[in-house]
């Protein structure tokens, strides 16, 4: 009877773990495609290293922070193709930075420094 328990936990463990895999994904890729959409976005360069994501809030707000790394020369293409990072970004030591105006969110802003991309979009 031991044995049972036990295989019936290891099963609902490895199901849960499993499912809440797949949700982690699906979410990534939602708030990949969510900050595309609201700070106007082209496509993201095709060798994102290291992907971070953080998506927070809930039903009434919702915020996503994204940062990766990429080769500086495929971030310079990925600019030039970006509809939302077309005004001249503030120069700050910690780099390029662009608040892009869009009605879709409360706040879109983008920060470039050297290989590294940072962008932070929320609505409430």
């Amino acid at each position: 009877m031991p044995y049972k328990k036990s295989l019936l936990f290891a099963c609902f463990l490895g199901v849960s773990l499993s499912i809440s895999y797949c949700i982690r994904q699906d979410g990534q890729q939602e708030a990949l495609d969510i900050a595309r959409d609201w700070c106007q976005l082209a496509a993201y360069p095709i060798f994102l290293q290291k992907p971070e994501i953080d998506t927070t809030g809930g039903m009434f707000t919702r915020t996503f922070e994204i940062h990766f790394q990429a080769d500086p020369k495929l971030i310079a293409e990925w600019v030039k193709q970006s509809p939302g990072l077309k005004s001249k970004p503030e120069q700050k030591p910690t780099g390029q930075h662009y608040r892009v105006n869009s009605s879709k969110a409360a706040h879109c802003d983008v920060r470039i420094q050297a290989a590294q991309v940072y962008i932070k979009t929320y609505w409430s």
